[in-house]
């Protein structure tokens, strides 16, 4: 979150679906709801099928903006999960298995 705070817009949500460096991003997302105007959300997917609905929604409204780092091939796995593992991703890392080109550097 210290890292993509400044990308949000005013008003703006960061989205965690873990736990962050320390464990900090479900306490964040307690504590900026009240001292933030750039938000924290931790959700717990109790039904992910109606949670990757909801996104489909929100990626078709233009309402969900995902930060999408790199789309890697199934042979830049390894390198990939080296990667994300050295802490220096700035957004989601998408392995592509049918090796379409999603137009992303």
């Amino acid at each position: 979150f210290k890292i993509c705070k400044p990308l949000l817009k005013k008003n703006g949500t960061y989205l965690s679906s873990e736990l962050g460096h320390n464990w900090e991003n479900p306490f964040l997302s307690l504590s900026t709801s009240f001292f933030s105007s750039k938000k924290v959300k931790f959700p717990i997917p109790l039904n992910v099928n109606k949670s990757l609905i909801q996104i489909e929604e929100l990626l078709l409204e233009d309402k969900f903006k995902p930060l999408i780092d790199r789309v890697v091939s199934l042979e830049q796995l390894p390198e990939a999960y080296t990667y994300v593992g050295s802490g220096k991703k700035l957004g989601n890392v998408i392995l592509s298995y049918l090796n379409k080109d999603f137009g992303l550097q």
